[in-house]
């Protein structure tokens, strides 16, 4: 299938703004069978085969998601903000139930060479918890539980990021409003990957949006000038998610750039509530 291209209506964005890394999710690209069934097209010779569809290759990543059931993950990157730069690092692990997405990990944040602060959080059966320095050891529940205002940022953060732990959660709403920019071969770590480049258009994601609150952000956001939103994924030949780009400009935190790995897929995985949690 030749590639489609779209006559540019604004500046193009790496930038995978916080609207969407909060859920705008994917329908079925018209023209095109956006099916786990869909096989994907070989380019050169020793080249991985490709998609050139986004509703075919988010179809055969999620397939393969449910299929695996989890993954261990990891996070690398950095937070710039009012304070200065800091690195943003952690480990977890992320499952996949049908369409939900449960995820647990570890985040460290802090200035480069200092001790860093760690928040824990766990998000399963559309609850999400956090252990703060300033909770003592204590699981606290977001949107429940009072969190110390010294701690409320990293929160605000750890909350963001378990939102992307599917890594085309934030393009997979929209595949009527997305295409596949670019596929390139490309090595991670000794694994042979595709990394491909995925765009929404924002003008028709919002056209296409049923839900009022969401609707308004993206709306809001293409009268801000933001016409299109990138997202990166690096899948290999089992269309398995390898790495993924994550930067997000965090109102009052600044920009955070972060690669979020994934790794063991298929390992057993279990989130569950944490200790003394109702």
């Amino acid at each position: 299938m030749p590639r489609r291209s779209w006559r540019s209506r604004g500046p193009r964005s790496g930038a995978l703004r916080l609207a969407l890394a909060l859920g705008l999710v994917l329908a079925p690209v018209a023209g095109c069978a956006a099916t786990p069934d869909t096989p994907p097209q070989a380019a050169a010779p020793n080249a991985l085969p490709k998609y050139y569809d986004s509703g075919a290759l988010l179809a055969a990543v999620a397939a393969r998601q449910r299929s695996d059931g989890g993954a261990l993950t990891t996070l690398d990157g950095t937070l710039d903000g009012p304070s200065g730069r800091q690195a943003v690092t952690g480990d977890g692990a992320v499952r996949f139930d049908g369409a939900a997405v449960s995820v647990r990990f570890d985040q460290r944040v802090g200035p480069e060479g200092a001790t860093p602060r760690t928040t824990g959080l766990v998000r399963t059966g559309g609850r999400t918890w956090v252990r703060v320095p300033g909770a003592a050891g204590r699981w606290l529940e977001v949107g429940v539980a009072e969190i110390p205002p010294a701690d409320r940022a990293d929160a605000t953060l750890a909350t963001n990021l378990a939102g992307t732990a599917d890594p085309l959660s934030g393009v997979s709403r929209y595949a009527d409003a997305s295409l596949v920019s670019d596929a390139v071969d490309e090595d991670v770590d000794g694994v042979r990957t595709v990394r491909y480049t995925i765009v929404v258009d924002l003008v028709r994601a919002s056209a296409a949006e049923t839900d009022p609150a969401m609707r308004t952000q993206l709306t809001n956001q293409v009268s801000g000038g933001l016409t299109r939103i990138s997202a990166t994924v690096w899948v290999d030949a089992d269309q398995r998610p390898v790495r993924a780009r994550v930067r997000q400009e965090l109102p009052g935190a600044g920009t955070l750039d972060l690669l979020a790995g994934y790794r063991s897929w298929g390992t057993p995985v279990s989130v569950d509530p944490p200790p003394a949690a109702g």
